[in-house]
């Protein structure tokens, strides 16, 4: 396989369109990352231009105050419909792959309860994914891979697979020691696109190099590739 279909710069870049036609890369379209866009009418024309000369893609779903595992079942209720109307968006674009957020935020979920809710939560949206469509839970704030992998496992359903953001893992490393590099290879259930991030900033926004998580051993042959894995490029690319 050309490393090319395997690769997928970031649309939070304005110029990733233009550099994933230049170098024949991916793209990932993060247009409705932010819910709202799902309202308006105008979104789908946009990004399906957007989307011209370029022939693979991931979709990334709203995640601002959406969980899963809520503990109010109406804010469950607006998780789902967001889902939905992502799944739909992602339907009418041509696109079968998409990255959800876990969820999960530390002082807030109990891991018991983030797991077990969770699982139920997948359970009963799955049946409404198409057989052909793949979502991959993404970790943010999660202190250990063992919570997405225990999700993935529980549910056991080939539509639902993991992201793995480097990203978004080193700086939580440098406060869960379960986070460090070693750690990263139990993440094979079914399978684990990967985020890179720019040199330097150890997945830290503030850019400081703060974090841990080392990305060779995620590269090491400890898992078996998958037909649907990719690495996402979210660097900036000028």
């Amino acid at each position: 396989m050309d490393i090319r279909q395997r690769l997928h710069l970031s649309g939070m870049d304005s110029h990733a369109p233009e550099l994933a036609r230049k170098w024949g890369l991916g793209l990932e379209v993060t247009d409705f990352c932010y819910a709202p866009m799902l309202d308006d009418p105008a979104t789908l024309p946009a990004v399906h231009e957007k989307m011209a000369g370029i022939d693979h893609f991931w979709l990334h779903a709203p995640f601002a105050e959406l969980a899963p595992c809520a503990v109010d079942p109406l804010v469950r209720e607006v998780t789902a419909r967001r889902y939905r109307q992502a799944l739909s968006a992602a339907r009418q674009l041509g696109i079968r792959r998409l990255v959800i957020h876990s969820g999960y935020i530390p002082l807030v979920y109990f891991p018991e309860w983030f797991t077990e809710q969770s699982v139920a939560f997948w359970r009963e949206f799955l049946p409404e994914v198409p057989e052909d469509m793949v979502l991959a839970l993404e970790n943010v704030m999660d202190e250990t891979p063992q919570l997405m992998t225990d999700i993935v496992r529980q549910v056991d359903d080939p539509r639902l697979g993991l992201c793995l953001d480097v990203g978004h893992a080193n700086p939580c490393a440098s406060r869960c020691r379960s986070c460090s590099a070693p750690a990263v290879p139990i993440a094979p259930p079914p399978f684990v696109p990967l985020r890179s991030v720019p040199p330097g900033t150890g997945g830290n926004p503030s850019g400081n190099g703060a974090g841990n998580a080392g990305t060779a051993p995620a590269h090491g042959g400890k898992k078996k590739s998958h037909p649907s894995s990719c690495v996402y490029g979210e660097n900036s690319v000028e």
